[in-house]
């Protein structure tokens, strides 16, 4: 399967080939990512079914981990272990303005939503609700990602988005940085609930978006917030998942 994140109009526009964002080769048709890129893509074959941690064979039981400190969310998903080239695709989108490989990440993500949605292997939640930014980096960043993946996949399976469900309060250090430890510390009390939304998320079942799930930090923080103020059910969906940090 291939990938291509220019418009159609555009495309009919276009004289040259395309360019694989992964690999660089010339693609036909103007697409992003070529056939052999697109095969060798990290898909997650074996993962902790309430974490999604990466896992080496397959387990029905939550990973060690999960068992001795239970998330507090439901159950999390990511399609991608974060490796080459989907770590690079997500860093060239969130940090260099990148746009054709966030479209790229939100095709692929969306693809293989509804091929589990198509399977039955995915119940819909009630809204998805994108992992929001602090104004001051949004303004700086110019976007935001987890915004941005949640609008594409909303489109693609008819959920509603609630863009502004969650706030954040305050910016914090950059999470990337941080030990597990040190990314609780600086999650504490960032987010808050929207009051305009929050009788319209009572009893539902969420899905939290966003782009890499490292160590559950921020989707535990925007859980234990959501279930304080009666939400039923919180989903985690991302996509990569790194494995967990042993600090």
């Amino acid at each position: 399967m291939v990938y291509n994140a220019r418009p159609r109009w555009l495309s009919s526009f276009m004289i040259l080939p395309g360019r694989c964002l992964c690999c660089g080769v010339n693609t036909p048709n103007h697409q992003d990512l070529c056939g052999e890129c697109a095969i060798c893509l990290p898909w997650q074959n074996f993962c902790c079914p309430r974490c999604a941690l990466p896992l080496a064979a397959p387990s029905e039981s939550p990973c060690g981990e999960c068992q001795r400190t239970p998330p507090c969310f439901d159950r999390a998903m990511a399609p991608f272990r974060y490796t080459t080239p989907i770590n690079r695709l997500i860093n060239d989108f969130k940090h260099y303005d990148r746009l054709a490989a966030g479209r790229v990440l939100g095709e692929l993500f969306c693809d293989w939503l509804m091929q589990k949605v198509e399977n039955e292997a995915l119940t819909k939640p009630d809204y998805l609700l994108p992992v929001p930014l602090h104004w001051s980096r949004l303004w700086k960043r110019g976007f935001n990602q987890a915004q941005w993946l949640a609008d594409d996949i909303g489109k693609s399976t008819g959920i509603p988005v609630i863009n502004d469900g969650i706030q954040r309060r305050h910016t914090g250090l950059a999470q990337q940085a941080l030990s597990r430890r040190q990314r609780q510390g600086n999650l504490r009390g960032a987010f808050t609930i929207n009051p305009k939304r929050k009788a319209r998320l009572e009893n539902r079942h969420i899905a939290i978006i966003d782009d890499v799930m490292t160590t559950g930090t921020t989707a535990n923080e925007i859980t234990r917030l959501l279930k304080e103020n009666q939400v039923a059910e919180v989903s985690i969906w991302a996509i990569a998942r790194t494995p967990k940090s042993t600090e």
